[in-house]
């Protein structure tokens, strides 16, 4: 059972997918929750796309900010070390290639070297 918040929130992408007329996906979206739109539902129109206007408003204010936090993370870039993939590596003996898309890679430092975990779409691990 759907609380109220849920409820509107879902109401919100419906009526934004009609309004868009993206109708096969308001047709999955209704099958899959439960829910059908019909106009009138919500006290206004156009509930999601005001709200990515006032998210993209505020965004904008935003990037003053994010010109000093720039700043400061090209200052920190410039003291450590990066790694940067550029291509498949040639094949090493004894190591197989992934046998699914990377989909997470999480760096770690150990004592003189550095070790990756990378997680594949077939969810299986690598170190």
């Amino acid at each position: 059972e759907l609380d109220d918040t849920m409820r509107y929130q879902l109401k919100a992408v419906l009526q934004f997918l009609q309004e868009k007329e993206l109708i096969e996906t308001l047709v999955a979206l209704e099958c899959e929750t439960g829910l059908k739109y019909v106009d009138g539902d919500l006290p206004v129109a156009g509930v999601l796309q005001s709200s990515l206007d006032m998210y993209r408003r505020l965004g904008s204010d935003v990037k003053e900010e994010a010109s000093d936090s720039k700043v400061t993370e090209e200052a920190l870039q410039a003291l450590s070390d990066g790694v940067c993939c550029t291509g498949s590596c040639e094949t090493i003996p004894g190591v197989a290639p992934f046998s699914a898309n990377v989909t997470a890679v999480k760096w770690a430092a150990s004592v003189g070297e550095h070790l990756a975990l990378v997680a594949t779409a077939d969810r299986k691990l690598r170190l």
